[in-house]
């Protein structure tokens, strides 16, 4: 697979936080890439279930349908948590990017040589964002925000676009190469387990089996196993619920699509076996889960 032509990018927003000390979080799942840096005060956080004590000069990365939840630190910490936040839709064909280059969940930023720049170029991408999109935002939920620009497509605001995601390529190729010494050096992905994922996920809402995937591509089933688990570590029929249950997702937190409608695109005939499979995945209903996004 070339990366340059699978390769998609689109910020989503970005900005600048102060918290007080007090702030907590408990974020479900999001189907954006998020990063933060920390530029000052500390937090206890818990991503994936896994525990971080966040401090000044951390880089924090929170793959797609990553959940994170703010813990209890120092109680006599009363700073301030300040931090950059960039988010966007960052995917290798229907791949998450950082988790395909396994970027650590937190790496240390504060002592590389060239982080004024890094800084500098992400207050500039902020400047940039509420100068010329902030026109007019409009929330489908908090965790997915739509921009409705309010001018009409020309030439001045297509240079607009250009110039800002000429400073995100700058931000981002800085961002892969402070990050190169924790992350995946080679990658290689079988062209052929490319295709298969494609019709995987344009064909969510039908019947998916080993045997049917294998008769499409006119494989043996056993080779297609056997290829699927040995380029993406994880077995072929795990690959298809995952996929069903993240696009689920994406609809709940996305669209005003009722749970029976999204049942059917995900591949469940019956309302009520998605809803037990979902609880099952998340630990609550489809329902509970939209609720519980717009209440954040």
């Amino acid at each position: 697979m070339t990366l340059y032509k699978e390769l998609q990018l689109r910020v989503m927003w970005v900005n600048e936080h102060y918290r007080e000390s007090e702030w907590k979080i408990h974020y479900i799942s999001d189907p954006d890439t998020i990063f933060w840096f920390v530029l000052s005060g500390k937090k206890r956080v818990q991503i994936d279930g896994a525990c971080y004590d966040l401090k000044c000069g951390d880089f924090v990365v929170r793959p797609p349908f990553c959940s994170i939840k703010t813990l209890e630190g120092d109680p006599e910490d009363a700073t301030h948590f300040h931090y950059l936040v960039l988010r966007c839709e960052l995917r290798v064909s229907h791949f998450q990017f950082v988790k395909l280059y396994g970027f650590p969940p937190v790496q240390y930023f504060g002592d590389f040589p060239d982080l004024s720049h890094f800084h500098d170029l992400w207050k500039h991408l902020i400047r940039l964002w509420e100068e010329r999109y902030i026109h007019k935002i409009e929330t489908v939920s908090n965790y997915k925000r739509q921009l409705k620009p309010l001018l009409a497509l020309n030439t001045e605001q297509t240079a607009d676009v250009l110039g800002f995601y000429a400073v995100f390529y700058q931000w981002f190729s800085m961002m892969l190469m402070y990050s190169r010494h924790n992350i995946k050096q080679a990658l290689t992905i079988d062209e052929r387990i490319q295709r298969v994922s494609d019709y995987i996920w344009t064909h969510l809402h039908a019947e998916l089996t080993p045997t049917t995937i294998a008769n499409h591509f006119f494989i043996s089933e056993s080779y297609l196993r056997l290829l699927f688990r040995s380029s993406m570590d994880v077995s072929l029929m795990k690959y298809v619920r995952q996929s069903r249950h993240q696009h689920a997702q994406y609809l709940l937190l996305t669209t005003e699509k009722s749970v029976r409608e999204i049942a059917s695109q995900v591949g469940f005939e019956d309302q009520s076996k998605f809803s037990r499979a979902f609880k099952h995945k998340e630990g609550m209903s489809p329902r509970e889960y939209r609720k519980a996004s717009r209440e954040i």
